[in-house]
């Protein structure tokens, strides 16, 4: 073989797989958000202090506010997929619809972008500026930018994210418990001792019946508690953390269909994405990922900070999508040197 072309080969083995296969999985686009909704939304009378992302439908009303902690006229801090309907809500930020907008008195520190038609009702006030797709009506509202009419993209792709986290979430599932779960009249104690990851796979029975919720676990670990059942709940307990910080616990409910938060603040994101979420009168310090989502629940802005890669590996990423696998990158690379070899000597044999 020549030379030339077995050194090439001996420094792609010796190089391993290539820096662009390691990275933190976590919960892809929706990591940035602090509601990010697959369906329907409707909340009323709280907020959510960072962004908020609706695949479907979202009906905002009560005072609902946005982004109360990623205020800026440069973000887009609300993206809706179908139709939105506001009444006296404020958000901080740029909004992007796709569907048809009705707004009620509103205050956006931002631009609004609607991709059919756009209502505007009572008074209120839009600091950017206007961009609708097909028609407008807007007797009282004050627009401090330009408006006109213009095509409408949405910054996220809700189906390719549905399929990335209920994919994520089905492998979360399937892992094997690294830590140790204690039921104790009602008290659960969740204790895991790896410095990296730490999984726990609890019963929704056990999880709905609780009136203490405890996380022994160590410092800057990234720690995934999974849920069985069809039919959840979350409801009138504490939480005790010691060791973990919230930015870095996941609760993972890859087969429920029903959610109820209620009465209770859950320190952790949650990890829901085919549930239909109902959450009242509580708060989530963290992420929440749902299949759909009504209440009044109030969301803080704590964005998760794990890296699920110890479990689900390195590639399960959303960019990772048709991306080659490192050996597949090297083989490829070997047989296009081997070709490019076999082409000399058949040059050489011609001459």
């Amino acid at each position: 073989m020549n030379r030339r072309i077995f050194s090439m080969i001996l420094a792609l083995l010796a190089a391993g797989p290539p820096a662009a296969s390691a990275g933190l999985v976590n919960l892809g686009t929706a990591n940035d958000d602090n509601v990010f909704v697959l369906g329907n939304d409707s909340q009323s009378g709280s907020d959510a202090q960072g962004r908020v992302a609706v695949g479907g439908n979202a009906t905002f009303s009560g005072g609902f506010a946005i982004a109360t902690s990623r205020g800026g006229s440069t973000t887009t801090n609300l993206v809706v997929g179908g139709n939105y309907s506001n009444t006296y809500n404020t958000v901080n930020g740029n909004v992007v619809v796709g569907g048809n907008a009705t707004i009620n008195g509103p205050t956006i520190n931002g631009n609004l972008s609607v991709g059919h038609s756009l209502t505007l009702t009572g008074y209120g006030s839009i600091n950017g500026n206007v961009t609708y797709g097909s028609s407008i009506s807007n007797p009282n509202t004050t627009v401090h930018g330009s408006t006109g009419q213009g095509t409408v993209a949405s910054p996220i792709n809700f189906a390719a994210e549905q399929t990335y986290l209920t994919g994520l979430s089905t492998a979360l599932a399937a892992l094997s418990s690294t830590g140790t779960v204690v039921d104790s009249y009602g008290q659960l104690t969740l204790t895991g001792s790896n410095s990296l990851f730490d999984v726990f796979h609890v019963k929704g029975s056990d999880l709905s019946a609780a009136n203490r919720f405890t996380i022994d676990a160590p410092a800057g670990a990234t720690v995934v508690v999974d849920v069985d059942g069809t039919v959840d709940q979350m409801a009138n307990f504490g939480f005790n953390l010691n060791g973990v910080d919230r930015q870095h616990v996941l609760f993972n409910f890859s087969s429920a269909t029903s959610l109820s938060l209620s009465g209770i603040g859950i320190k952790g994101s949650i990890l829901a994405p085919s549930a239909a979420v109902a959450f009242n009168n509580g708060n989530i310090d963290g992420t929440l990922v749902a299949g759909s989502l009504t209440g009044n629940g109030e969301s803080h802005d704590f964005q998760f900070l794990g890296d699920l890669s110890p479990g689900v590996g390195s590639s399960f990423m959303p960019s990772a999508a048709g991306v080659p696998e490192p050996a597949t990158i090297i083989s490829t690379a070997i047989g296009l040197a081997l070709v490019g070899l076999g082409s000399r000597k058949r040059a050489r044999r011609a001459s």
